[in-house]
């Protein structure tokens, strides 16, 4: 298979496989005995300082916690439950966040608070708005993406940082297309929460992520009168128990690796300039992008084509040619075509793609 959909799921490392398997299994030898669970909380914990590294926070006492979770999803909804919503409070996110994320918060909507989706059209309108929306309504969160899924779109997040920490609102960052696609430093940025999947760029085990705490939260959390408990770590407030610690293990282990090859990660680059010169060359064809930064390794467009159909263009390429890519279809947005590719993707591999997609489209559509 031609597979042009990382953004969605690596194939696991066989790496961090091996290592899911050995841990396993020398778990198994001890299970839940006094020496097995000390065990657990050790290997739990070699596992975090190695996540930690990627991430470039400090975890020592007094520092970021981080926890282990199964999905960026599963990492979102803790993070909001762990918030103190009141009627009125507003919530700000942007047009390019993922459905999950989406209906997280239309949920709150339920109990009084106000969401506001402020369109990505620019990254200097983006900001403006952000802004003006801060100072003028009483809001309690900021929530994006790093990296938008839609079109690999990198939100400017040094930026946005300092804009929630002058209008004194928390910061909540989906990271799940950025960590082990482009770099980030998270000891330099002011967040609440950061957190993502362990199966897209970090091609670590399916069911495994991270939900980083920063120190700011847990300062925050100090500093409120809420009748929690605001001692201890906060690995304790948000851990969601036993977990499969070989799971976690391969985790650490794909994020160790990918710590080595990230610098390379910008090659990816190349491969989008190549796929985006022959998406040029087609007749209908817009690619989806702004005027900021983009990943490397994600490029998307619509068709403007009678009979479009993003879900049978992708059908038809796998089905004749086992070539992988995503279909993106939201209601009330434009039908996306979305590519993404690894350090594996070759120039030829983008060319075969441009060449059956351009059948694909005459096949499939009108002009």
């Amino acid at each position: 298979m031609r597979y042009f959909n990382y953004a969605g799921l690596s194939p696991t490392r066989v790496e961090a496989v091996e290592e899911t398997r050995i841990v396993a299994d020398e778990f198994q030898a001890l299970l839940f005995c006094e020496s097995g669970i000390a065990w657990y909380r050790k290997q739990v914990e070699k596992c975090r300082q190695k996540v930690a590294q990627l991430l470039h926070v400090n975890l020592d006492e007094g520092g970021d916690s981080l926890v282990f979770v199964p999905n960026t999803t599963t990492a979102y909804r803790l993070a909001l439950a762990a918030l103190e919503f009141h009627q009125g409070d507003v919530i700000i996110t942007s047009d390019q966040e993922h459905s999950s994320t989406l209906q997280a918060l239309h949920n709150l909507t339920q109990r009084g608070i106000e969401l506001i989706v402020i369109p990505a059209r620019s990254e200097e309108s983006f900001l403006t708005q952000l802004d003006d929306v801060c100072q003028g309504k009483k809001t309690r969160l900021i929530t994006l993406s790093h990296v938008a899924h839609t079109d690999g779109r990198v939100f400017p997040l040094r930026q946005v940082c300092e804009i929630a920490d002058r209008r004194h609102v928390m910061l909540a960052i989906d990271g799940a297309q950025a960590i082990g696609h482009v770099p980030v430093d998270l000891g330099t940025l002011n967040v609440d929460f950061y957190f993502f999947s362990g199966h897209k760029w970090c091609a670590g085990p399916m069911g495994t992520g991270a939900l980083l705490i920063t120190r700011r939260h847990k300062e925050r959390i100090a500093s409120r009168e809420s009748g929690l408990p605001v001692t201890g770590s906060p690995q304790g407030w948000f851990d969601l128990g036993t977990q499969n610690i070989g799971l976690i293990a391969g985790l650490a282990r794909a994020c160790e690796m990918k710590q080595q090859e990230l610098p390379a990660m910008s090659e990816l680059a190349g491969l989008r300039t190549v796929l985006r010169g022959c998406l040029s060359r087609m007749n209908d064809v817009d690619i989806a992008e702004w005027d900021g930064t983009h990943a490397p390794g994600i490029l998307s467009f619509q068709v403007h084509r009678a009979g479009f159909d993003a879900s049978r263009i992708a059908e038809y390429l796998h089905v004749k040619y086992a070539i992988a890519i995503k279909p993106l279809r939201y209601p009330g947005s434009p039908q996306l075509l979305r590519v993404s590719w690894s350090l594996s993707t070759e120039v030829q591999d983008i060319l075969f793609l441009a060449e059956k997609l351009d059948e694909a489209l005459e096949f499939h559509t009108a002009r």
